[in-house]
């Protein structure tokens, strides 16, 4: 299976947008232990993996991380996610560590041509 960007994004968007502040992990049918949304699943293991998402001890639920709010906040416009995605695409790819770096690059630009501060 291959990673998409824009499902990490999507997810995570989702997450912090709900109200609970924990989520489901294993996703796991019980009787048969097979992944109800291998998907979804596969996802959020490579969040977890990229320190977006933290694991439960017991492994059934994760949340958000300060570094995955920070992912959330710096691509939540389109805007900065499409530039995010376009800059790491002329460099062949780019990790999600990679793509939330030059997020919140574009995003630290913006300031700086909004208001001229020097950050």
């Amino acid at each position: 299976m291959q990673r998409d960007d824009d499902y990490l994004r999507e997810l995570m968007l989702r997450m912090e947008a709900s109200d609970s502040w924990l989520h489901d992990y294993r996703l796991v049918e019980r009787t048969w232990c097979q992944p109800i949304n291998s998907r979804e699943f596969y996802h959020k293991k490579l969040l977890v993996q990229a320190g977006l998402l933290e694991v439960q001890p017991c492994g059934t639920k994760v949340w958000m991380t300060n570094d995955g709010h920070d992912f959330c906040a710096n691509t939540r416009t389109s805007e900065i996610w499409n530039g995010a995605k376009a800059a790491a695409g002329q460099a062949t790819g780019a990790s999600v560590k990679v793509l939330a770096r030059v997020a919140e690059a574009l995003v630290i630009q913006k300031i700086r041509d909004l208001t001229g501060l020097d950050i």
